[in-house]
């Protein structure tokens, strides 16, 4: 039974399976307290006092979004003393609830070691776990990790993608009818497969006319004919000029 619930309201347990149901809903649902807002006016002005005054008592009641921007002020400075134990503290109590701000915050926080040692399994925890709640920076961080192939979580990441190859934001796509996929950068190296007009494509890198690619639902890197591709637009999804070539 939650804390702070009146002894009558324990006696009905249909009246309190409601009142239950509605504070769960509450403190995981994407409301922002109006003070948020106030809070957020007052630093742009540099009144970091009154900002304070503003979040850390909603922050204390285990609003998520008042303990990730009081985890920012402890992390910058904002009126207060640069504290990164408290910054984890606060961030961490948000992440808890599942909030994909503060989980993004921790993720950048243990990929540039900022305050913490560096810690690209615990970077690439919450940069997942924000990305599939569909937090847009955290697939980006996460796509551009894939980008660089980190030693240390290509491989992880390269499996993931079996089962969650959008999360990554595959840009390109394959322009013509069919397209050979080749085990190298070469017309002479064998096809492992061939793909559809349409298919999404996670590209790592490029090399003269070839692209070096990510194989949808396998995990596995192949390579295919630059020309067969064309990249698709981040606004309004629109493509590229379509070209007859194949290879």
């Amino acid at each position: 039974m939650k804390a702070g619930l009146p002894f009558w309201w324990q006696k009905n347990n249909i009246v309190s399976a409601i009142i239950l149901l509605f504070y769960s809903l509450v403190a995981n649902s994407n409301i922002v307290p109006k003070e948020i807002g106030y809070a957020k006016a007052y630093m742009e002005k540099g009144d970091f006092a009154k900002a304070y005054c503003l979040i850390e008592p909603l922050a204390e009641q285990g609003d998520p979004s008042a303990q990730h921007l009081l985890g920012w002020m402890y992390h910058n400075g904002y009126g207060l003393a640069i504290d990164d134990e408290q910054t984890l503290d606060w961030w961490y109590k948000a992440a808890e609830q599942d909030f994909a701000d503060a989980e993004y915050s921790l993720a950048v926080m243990y990929e540039l070691g900022e305050g913490v040692r560096r810690d690209l399994s615990k970077a690439m925890e919450f940069y997942l776990s924000a990305a599939r709640k569909g937090h847009q920076d955290a697939r980006s961080s996460l796509k551009q990790i894939l980008l660089n192939q980190y030693q240390e979580v290509f491989q992880y990441l390269l499996d993931i993608t079996r089962n969650e190859y959008d999360l990554f934001d595959p840009q390109y796509q394959i322009r013509v009818k069919r397209a050979n996929i080749r085990s190298a950068p070469s017309p002479k190296d064998k096809i492992v497969t061939v793909l559809e007009k349409g298919t999404r494509l996670i590209v790592l890198k490029k090399q003269g006319n070839w692209s070096e690619i990510i194989l949808p639902a396998k995990g596995k890197l192949a390579w295919i004919y630059s020309p067969l591709l064309e990249k698709l637009s981040t606004k309004n999804n629109k493509v590229g000029p379509v070209s007859s070539q194949k290879a």
